[in-house]
């Protein structure tokens, strides 16, 4: 092929799981490796009644150190269950996934007892968890939210007008993360390489 679209998470980059010939130029290796990769970590808990909210954050200080929110898992779903989601990346995540699984259920039990008086002790029932630092392909969540604008305009660059990466982490730096973002990267790339033609 003349031109290629690297689309892997920037984890895979990282770990160099991928070789390049001729290298990658020593400004895309160093922004790689520079670039904050959050750990991701993932759960449901069902509970026998409905005592939470649709959604609520644990603060993390400091705040770059990652997030855990809890919410509603089924929230707007045709379910009678009671399901509540933990989203966590970062250190929290990396922390989650180091305990085993009932140890994981004592701690989420405790955390959420202290929100809600008691509650989620007495009315759990099941959970299940995934690590994404663990799936194949994946290797943790996103960036950093607080990374650096200009260390994400550096990942996104193309490589000699031939290598163009897309994806949520190879962005313009005014946002990234998120789904929205990995089409509009998609977008600008494709568009690079149609305006080199």
């Amino acid at each position: 092929a003349d031109r290629v679209i690297v689309t892997v998470p920037v984890s895979i980059l990282k770990r160099s799981g991928i070789t390049f010939t001729p290298p990658l130029p020593e400004k895309k290796l160093a922004a790689i490796q520079e670039i904050d990769f959050w750990d991701g970590f993932k759960a449901f808990i069902q509970f026998e009644e409905n005592f939470y909210p649709a959604f609520v954050d644990r603060i993390i200080r400091p705040i770059k150190k990652g997030q855990i929110s809890y919410y509603d898992a089924a929230w707007g779903q045709k379910s009678s269950q009671h399901i509540l989601g933990l989203f966590s990346i970062g250190e929290p995540a990396t922390a989650y996934s180091k305990l085993t699984d009932d140890e994981f259920r004592d701690q989420v039990l405790k955390e959420l007892d202290e929100i809600f008086e008691g509650q989620a002790s007495k009315n759990y029932k099941d959970h299940l968890t995934q690590h994404w630092g663990k799936v194949s392909f994946v290797e943790g969540a996103y960036v950093n939210d607080y990374s650096s604008p200009k260390l994400i305009t550096r990942l996104q660059e193309s490589v000699a007008g031939k290598v163009f990466f897309a994806g949520d982490a190879y962005t313009s730096g005014n946002d990234w993360g998120n789904v929205h973002n990995a089409i509009n990267s998609s977008a600008l790339s494709v568009n690079e390489i149609l305006n080199r033609q």
